[in-house]
């Protein structure tokens, strides 16, 4: 994938976790098994409503740092 390919996903990526943030949503998982590339786009998917603790969240390894503190 060359260069500018892999900004685009990136800023894909960025777009989609800006819309579920505007949904009141979080993701907490992010991970490639995830994402989708559909008609050359990326479609984020598993995103959830806000989890009210760790327990709830994703996989452990891909949550933010600021969710894994107590």
């Amino acid at each position: 994938m060359d260069w500018h390919s892999r900004v685009r996903v990136a800023l894909e990526i960025a777009d989609g976790l800006s819309y579920i943030h505007s949904l009141d949503r979080a993701h907490n998982n992010i991970k490639s098994s995830n994402m989708l590339f559909i008609d050359g786009r990326i479609r984020l998917t598993d995103a959830r409503e806000v989890p009210e603790s760790v327990a709830e969240s994703g996989d452990f390894v891909f949550l933010a740092p600021e969710l894994t503190r107590a």
